[in-house]
C-alpha cells in the first residue's frame, strides 16, 4: 500500500488532533496575556475620573504608567526564550502567565496606596515576566505546527492578541461602571490563573512528550518534517543571526509595526475621550470595535489564505498580507489625521487598525520560516528591539498631545505613525524572504563533519 503524500492531510486528521489542542492553548495564552496588558489602558481613564478610589494622575503620569510595562519587557526576553528552549518551554510560559496574573491582582492596591509609582513598579515587573510569552509560544509552535497547516494555525495563534484586546476593551467600561475600576484587574487576573493552570496541566513541549497523541498523528507529523522529539539544544549562532540581512529587515519591520500598533491601541481611548467626547463606557465599546473588526477579518483572511496559498509563492503571499496590514493601516491614519467628522473618524480607527491583523499572515510568522530551530530566539530578538517602539511610540505621542482635545496635535501623531508603518512594510518588501537560512542547521552540520 502506497504511503500517503506528505503534502496532504490524511483522512483521519481532517478533524481535531493533539496538535490542534496545543495550538488552542497557545491562542488562549496570548488572549489572556493581552487582557492583562491592556486592562490599564481602559482603567487609567476610569481611575482618574471615579468618585470612589480615585487615583489622581497628571497627563505625564498617565503616559508613564501606560508605557511602564514595556520598560522591563525586553530585559529578559532573550534569556527566557532560550531558557524555555533548553529546559521546558511549557512551564516557563505557564509561570510567566501565572506571575503576571498575581501582579495584576496587586495593581489596584498599589495604585490606591502609592499612586503612579505603585502602578509603575507593578507594571515593570509584569513586563519583565511577560518577556517570556512570545518567544516560548514561538518555540512551542515550531514543534507542533506542521508545514501544511502553518499558514492557518500560526496566524490563528497570534490572533489571540486581538481576541484578548477585544475582550479587554468591551468588558472594561462595563466593569468600571458597574463594579468599580479595580474589578477590571481582578477579572482579568482570574482568567490568567485559569489559563496558566490549564497550560501547565495540559501543555506538552513536543509530540514525544504527549502520552495521548495517536501513533498515526505522530507518524504524520514526522513525515511532515516536524521534530516530534524534544527541542534541539543547539548553540545559538548569534554572529550569523545578527549579520543576517533577512533578520535585520524583519527586525525593522517588527519595530515599525510595534510603533503603529501600540500608539493606536494605547491612545485610542484617550483620543475618543478628548476629541470625540465619549464617556468611559461608550469609549470602551467603541475601542472594542477595532479588535472585533480584526477578529472578523482574520476569519476572512484565513479563508482567502487557504484558497490562495497554492496560487502564488509563499513569499509573495506574505508580501501581500503584510502590505494589506501595514500599508492599509498607514493609509487609514493619513485620512484620519485630516478628518473632523466623528463617524468617519470612528470608521477609520475601526477599519484601519482592524486590517492590521493581516500582518499576522506576513512578518509575524516569518521567524519560523527563517529558522525553525531558533524561531523563539529570533522572535525574542526582534521583539526586544521592537519593544523600544512600544515604549517611545506612546510616550512621544503623549508628549506631542499637550491637550487631548487638540485635533492638530493628534494629526502629527497619526501622520508620524503612518510614515513609520509604511517604512517598515517597504523594508519587508525589498529584503524579506521565506527561505530557511543556512545557519539554521549550521551547528548540526559542523557536528556531523567532526
Amino acid at each position: 500500500m502506497e504511503k500517503e503524500p506528505n503534502n496532504q492531510l490524511p483522512k483521519w486528521e481532517n478533524g481535531w488532533g493533539a496538535r490542534h489542542t496545543q495550538m488552542l492553548l497557545y491562542f488562549s495564552s496570548l488572549s489572556v496575556v493581552f487582557m492583562l496588558r491592556l486592562n490599564l489602558t481602559m482603567a487609567v481613564v476610569a481611575m482618574t475620573t471615579s468618585t470612589t478610589n480615585r487615583v489622581p494622575l497628571s497627563p505625564a503620569e498617565k503616559a508613564l504608567v501606560l508605557s511602564s510595562l514595556f520598560w522591563g519587557y525586553g530585559l529578559l526576553q532573550t534569556f527566557l526564550g532560550n531558557w524555555g528552549r533548553k529546559t521546558n518551554a511549557v512551564k516557563v510560559l505557564s509561570y510567566c502567565i501565572l506571575i503576571s496574573s498575581a501582579l495584576t491582582f496587586a495593581t489596584p492596591m498599589a495604585a490606591i496606596h502609592f499612586g503612579a509609582v505603585g502602578i509603575i513598579v507593578v507594571r515593570v515587573l509584569m513586563g519583565i515576566v511577560q518577556g517570556g510569552i512570545y518567544p516560548n509560544i514561538t518555540n512551542l509552535s515550531s514543534m507542533w505546527a506542521v508545514p501544511q497547516e502553518r499558514a492557518v494555525l500560526l496566524p490563528a495563534v497570534y490572533n489571540g492578541s486581538v481576541f484578548g484586546t477585544f475582550v479587554s476593551m468591551i468588558s472594561s467600561g462595563f466593569l468600571a461602571e458597574t463594579f468599580g475600576w479595580p474589578s477590571i484587574f481582578f477579572s482579568s487576573g482570574i482568567f490568567g490563573f485559569v489559563v496558566g493552570g490549564a497550560l501547565l496541566y495540559f501543555g506538552k513541549c513536543s509530540p514525544s512528550d504527549h502520552k495521548g497523541i495517536s501513533k498515526e498523528e505522530q507518524e504524520f507529523m514526522r513525515n511532515s518534517s516536524v521534530r516530534i522529539g524534544t527541542m534541539r539544544k543547539l548553540p545559538v549562532p548569534w554572529k550569523k543571526i545578527l549579520t543576517s540581512v533577512p533578520v535585520i529587515m524583519l527586525t525593522i519591520t517588527h519595530w515599525c509595526n510595534s510603533w503603529g500598533y501600540w500608539t493606536i491601541t494605547s491612545l485610542t481611548p484617550t483620543y475618543m475621550n478628548g476629541v470625540l467626547h465619549f464617556d468611559v463606557e461608550s469609549d470602551g465599546f467603541l475601542s472594542a470595535l477595532s479588535p472585533l473588526t480584526s477578529l472578523l477579518l482574520s476569519f476572512l483572511f484565513t479563508l482567502i489564505s487557504m484558497k490562495t496559498k497554492n496560487l502564488m509563492p509563499p513569499l509573495y503571499e506574505k508580501f501581500m498580507w503584510n502590505s494589506i496590514g501595514m500599508y492599509g493601516c498607514s493609509f487609514a491614519l493619513i485620512v484620519l489625521a485630516y478628518t473632523q467628522d466623528t463617524t468617519i473618524a470612528i470608521a477609520l480607527i475601526t477599519v484601519g487598525s482592524g486590517v492590521g491583523i493581516a500582518s499576522n499572515f506576513g512578518f509575524t510568522t516569518n521567524h519560523i520560516d527563517l529558522s525553525p530551530n531558533f524561531a523563539g530566539i529570533l522572535f525574542s530578538f526582534t521583539n526586544s528591539i521592537a519593544n523600544f517602539a512600544s515604549i517611545f511610540g506612546p510616550l512621544i505621542s503623549t508628549y506631542l498631545v499637550k491637550d487631548i482635545s487638540d485635533l492638530y496635535a493628534w494629526r502629527i501623531v497619526f501622520l508620524l505613525a503612518a510614515a513609520i508603518l509604511a517604512l517598515g512594510n517597504t523594508c519587508f518588501l525589498f529584503w524579506g524572504t521565506t527561505k530557511t537560512q543556512e545557519w539554521n542547521e549550521a551547528e548540526t552540520k559542523e557536528a556531523q563533519v567532526e
